[in-house]
């Protein structure tokens, strides 16, 4: 049964009794339908659709080092796409207009953060930005031609924005975020505006908007619904849903701020990647 437009993809590393996978829910009325579990999946956090309908799921145990997962939704098939003892730990993942799977990671060798580029027919990839020091590379997001990363920094003191341009480089778009932020999450809005999550390390748990060339903080989102947010998607009418580890999948007002709770509990464990069906 294909998917509805709408439909929200949760990717939850402790679904189905720990043996982690992937959720359908209903933007409506919250209703969870299970498309994926276990089998290949081991920490599943990360989630994108592309266009033709396939889901692709980052693992972070994956094949043991790591990897990614193509997944049909009608029939919750699983495929491995690309795992390598290179492709360390893979968390961000996004689908550009071509198809091309868009990938952040942990470079084994460096230690640090890097991005990769995927072909979902093949596996074929390759590292794009390979010189830039990221600290702990948590998310992706494209953005035309060029690819937005948040970079985290666990004591909170230099988490950052980056915006990678391949063949070019990186540049630095928000050079610290505000103090006690632990970004975990980026998406862009219809107007090229930034949203960032903030599972920051103090009590507030923030979605901060920055502005797309200069990295100005515009706009800090609060509320008490937030308690552990990774994921962020944006729905076709501009409202942000973020997975949360712990209140489950949470709907945010852009113009308000306000929070309500979509899902919570259920399949829904550890919520940690989350993409909307087109």
């Amino acid at each position: 049964m294909a998917l509805q437009s709408g439909t929200l993809l949760v990717a939850d590393r402790e679904a189905f009794d720990g043996s982690g996978g992937v959720i359908g829910v209903d933007p409506s009325n919250g209703q969870q339908t299970p498309l994926s579990r276990g089998g290949m999946l081991v920490e599943p956090v990360g989630v994108a659709v592309a266009r033709d309908g396939r889901l692709f799921v980052t693992d972070l145990e994956a094949f043991g080092n790591g990897g990614l997962i193509a997944i049909d939704v009608e029939s919750g098939e699983q495929t491995k796409v690309a795992a390598s003892t290179v492709f360390h730990r893979p968390f961000g993942i996004d689908v550009d207009a071509d198809g091309q799977i868009v990938v952040g990671y942990m470079a084994r060798q460096q230690g640090r953060g890097a991005v990769m580029r995927v072909d979902p027919r093949n596996g074929e990839h390759h590292a794009v930005a390979v010189d830039v020091r990221f600290n702990d590379l948590t998310d992706v997001v494209v953005d035309g031609n060029s690819i937005v990363v948040a970079d985290a920094d666990i004591s909170g003191i230099a988490s950052r924005v980056h915006r990678v341009t391949e063949g070019v480089g990186a540049s630095v778009l928000v050079e610290k975020a505000p103090g006690g932020s632990v970004l975990t999450g980026v998406a862009i809005e219809s107007d090229g505006m930034i949203i960032a999550v903030s599972n920051s390390i103090r009590d507030e748990k923030q979605l901060l908007r920055f502005h797309r060339s200069t990295g100005q903080l515009l706009k800090v989102f609060e509320g008490r619904v937030l308690k552990a947010p990774f994921g962020i998607a944006i729905e076709a009418n501009g409202m942000f849903v973020v997975a949360d580890v712990v209140s489950g999948v949470v709907r945010v007002d852009p113009q308000t701020g306000v929070q309500t709770t979509v899902t919570s509990g259920g399949h829904l464990a550890q919520p940690m990647g989350i993409d909307v069906q087109r």
